[in-house]
């Protein structure tokens, strides 16, 4: 009964199967249908939206510096770090405030400033330096002056109104002073060459010696004669050599009558003559030379490996130290050996004499200043941090020194050893190792 019953039910079934696999296929042709306008009202929609407008960052790390004395504004250096999407910055404008008032700037003076009372720059640079020109105010519309302490702002101006500007954070502060314009000079041994630095800035300048000058090799010191021109000590040069003190231009060999054997350091002694150092295993004695005619005079310390540095105290006694040896000597003014150390000194190259009769030794080794009493009994360690340490050069109530292995000149206090700043980064310098002042050079002419 079941198999005809179904058998008499087969024609329904197909029928019933062929209108639902009619209906499938026409509601899947209409889902496909409803895809594709979804897709279509997606894109429409996507099309209808408006592009994301861009933000510019601040402008940070603004630095001011005073570097002239013009007594205005064009004495005003500035630095600063352009910030993020500054593609989109149309152009910067340095605004200068005095300090007591810096609190009053805000964006919305900013942007309200006539010209005149801001400086316009335009630039592509990450980190632009320049000089202001002359004639800006501060933002209240008055001169810039001496003897008044400035903050400076940078506003970022976007290429595009609906783009919001933004204004820096207040700058580090500058008083213009009078004072004395002049460079840093800096032997850079291990490119045989002495490299020019801004004093105020730290910037380099250029090379003033250029490498190799005249067969120079492997600068020792650096010492501006009376006359202005610059001698210059090389390890592996036989004589002395003089340059042109504007200029850089080799003169000639300075020292004649003796062949040195890998002088080191140079000094101008209290009797007015030059004395140099000797490096060489078997020949090193401390010789002297005529400071006018270059000239040989005599050996006053017959021998001294690896010596460095000479010094002299109130009463004429000299100071010699000998890195080989990790040793401090005293002489009598008749040079006489009179006593010597090796306490607490692992590489000495630089010593000096302070108005108290304290010796400070420069030790290359530790990276550190020691302080020796005129007996050369250690005192104290004064200054620490380098890696190496030799060249210093004095500036009022402070010291510069260069660390050799890292290239760069750092600023201490004279009196505490405290740290105050790293005035010279690293990147230009190979094994400083003498450092001192000359003529300014002052080549700011590019605003950028």
């Amino acid at each position: 009964m079941k198999y005809h019953f179904l058998k008499a039910m087969r024609p329904s079934v197909l029928i019933i199967f062929s209108i639902c696999a009619l209906l499938f296929f026409s509601q899947c042709g209409s889902d496909d249908e409803t895809m594709e306008d979804m897709t279509e009202d997606i894109d429409e929609g996507d099309n209808d939206e408006e592009p994301e407008i861009p933000t510019i960052g601040a402008p940070t790390a603004v630095q001011t510096f005073d570097i002239g004395n013009a007594a205005n504004s064009s004495d005003i250096r500035v630095f600063f770090r352009a910030g993020t999407n500054s593609s989109f910055v149309a152009e910067y404008r340095v605004i200068l405030a005095n300090e007591s008032s810096s609190a009053n700037l805000n964006i919305d003076t900013a942007l309200g400033l006539a010209e005149g009372s801001y400086y316009s720059l335009t630039t592509s640079a990450t980190l632009p330096k320049f000089n202001l020109s002359e004639g800006i105010t501060d933002f209240e519309g008055n001169e810039i002056v001496e003897d008044v302490t400035y903050q400076a702002f940078i506003l970022a101006v976007p290429n595009d109104e609906e783009i919001e500007p933004k204004l820096s954070e207040v700058s580090t502060s500058v008083t213009l002073t009078q004072a004395e314009l002049r460079d840093l000079y800096v032997t850079s041994r291990g490119t045989n060459s002495v490299e020019t630095f801004d004093r105020v800035t730290g910037e380099h300048l250029g090379s003033f010696v250029i490498p190799n000058s005249s067969g120079l090799s492997a600068p020792q010191e650096v010492i501006f004669l009376e006359d202005g021109n610059l001698l210059v000590t090389g390890r592996f040069n036989t004589s002395l050599k003089l340059y042109d003190g504007e200029t850089g231009v080799p003169i000639r060999d300075f020292t004649s009558g003796y062949s040195l054997n890998e002088p080191t350091k140079t000094s101008i002694g209290p009797d007015g003559y030059l004395y140099v150092s000797q490096w060489d295993a078997n020949v090193n004695p401390v010789v002297r030379f005529d400071l006018e005619t270059g000239e040989f005079i005599d050996e006053v310390v017959p021998s001294f490996f690896q010596g460095m540095d000479q010094a002299w105290d109130s009463q004429g006694n000299m100071y010699v130290v000998s890195w080989g040896l990790a040793q401090l000597r005293k002489y009598s003014p008749e040079f006489e050996l009179l006593e010597s150390t090796t306490s607490n000194l692992s590489g000495p190259v630089n010593i000096w004499v302070d108005e108290n009769d304290i010796l400070f030794v420069v030790d290359w080794t530790t990276g550190s200043v020691k302080k020796f009493d005129t007996d050369l009994n250690f005192i104290e360690t004064f200054i620490s941090g380098f890696v190496n340490v030799e060249g210093y050069v004095f500036e009022d109530d402070k010291i510069l020194l260069c660390d050799w292995q890292l290239g760069t000149i750092k600023i201490h206090d004279r009196t505490t050893g405290d740290l105050i700043q790293t005035l010279v980064q690293a990147g230009v310098l190979e094994n400083p190792n003498s450092i001192t002042f000359g003529p300014d050079k002052r080549p700011f002419d590019d605003p950028l």
